[in-house]
C-alpha cells in the first residue's frame, strides 16, 4: 500500500498524531493520540478531502482519543453527510470505539470493522 505522509504534530513529548494517505481504500491513516494538541491537524486534514465522495479513516492505531479529537470527527462526519457521502473509520481501536459507544455516537459515527 502507497502511503504519502500528509502532516505530522509534536506539540508535547506525549502528543503525536501522524496523518498519512492511503491509496487503498482511498482515505486517511491515523497513528497516534488525538487530543487538544493534535485535534486541529486532524481538522484540516479532513477539510482537505473533498467531501463529495465517501472518505475511510483507519483508526487502528490510534492509541487515544478525547473530546476534542471526537469533535472533529463528528463535524466532518455532518459536512460529509449534507453533501450526500459517508465519513467512515474503519477498524476502530478499543480507544476509538470505547469514545463513540460511552457518548452514544453509535448511530452517527460510522464504525466498520
Amino acid at each position: 500500500m502507497a502511503a504519502a505522509t500528509i502532516g505530522a504534530v509534536d506539540e508535547t513529548p506525549t502528543a503525536r498524531l501522524d496523518i498519512e494517505h492511503t491509496d487503498s481504500p482511498a482515505g486517511l491513516a491515523l497513528a497516534g493520540d488525538i487530543d487538544s494538541h493534535t485535534a486541529p491537524a486532524l481538522a484540516e486534514a479532513l477539510a482537505g478531502a473533498a467531501a463529495d465522495s465517501d472518505l475511510v479513516v483507519d483508526v487502528a492505531a490510534v492509541g487515544f482519543i478525547d473530546s476534542s479529537g471526537l469533535r472533529v470527527l463528528v463535524e466532518e462526519n455532518q459536512r460529509f453527510e449534507a453533501a450526500g457521502s459517508v465519513l467512515s473509520l474503519a477498524n476502530p481501536s478499543d480507544a476509538v470505539r470505547r469514545l463513540v459507544e460511552i457518548t452514544g455516537l453509535t448511530d452517527t459515527i460510522n464504525l466498520r470493522g
